[in-house]
């Protein structure tokens, strides 16, 4: 993640770049994302206090990484983002979410053109709602 933002000159197209690879890892991470989907399958029988330490530990230590880097690029004036750490969770959904929900967090791979395809419109998207 700070590889990407720390050189933003092109957002949209560094945006592109950070939404195809933000999908890779859960090709090189098949045992991690299996796990994830076992989470996904058994939450109503894991107890709370184990989802909640790992979504700090996990997920939710990524989106607000991922916030601290947009809302220094509406600093900068790149985006408007209110809200950083919703504004991130914009982000992943819109351009790594179909990919996640139709592989199943990478169970069955989809082409290559097809994720590169959702990650630019998941971005476009994003950004219809956070240009300034």
């Amino acid at each position: 993640m700070d590889r990407h933002f720390r050189k933003v000159t092109d957002l949209a197209a560094d945006l592109v770049e950070f939404a195809r690879e933000l999908t890779t890892p859960m090709i090189d991470y098949r045992d991690h994302f299996a796990l994830v989907r076992q989470i996904a399958a058994e939450v109503g029988h894991v107890p709370s206090a184990a989802i909640d330490a790992w979504q700090q530990a996990g997920p939710l230590r990524v989106q607000r990484r991922l916030a601290q880097h947009l809302e220094e690029l509406a600093r900068r004036g790149l985006l408007r983002v209110d809200d950083p750490f919703r504004a991130a969770g914009h982000l992943v959904s819109l351009a790594a979410g179909e990919v996640r929900s139709r592989t199943y967090h990478g169970a069955f791979p989809l082409p290559d053109a097809e994720v590169a395809a959702i990650a630019v419109d998941g971005v476009r998207a994003f950004l219809h709602g956070h240009l300034p």
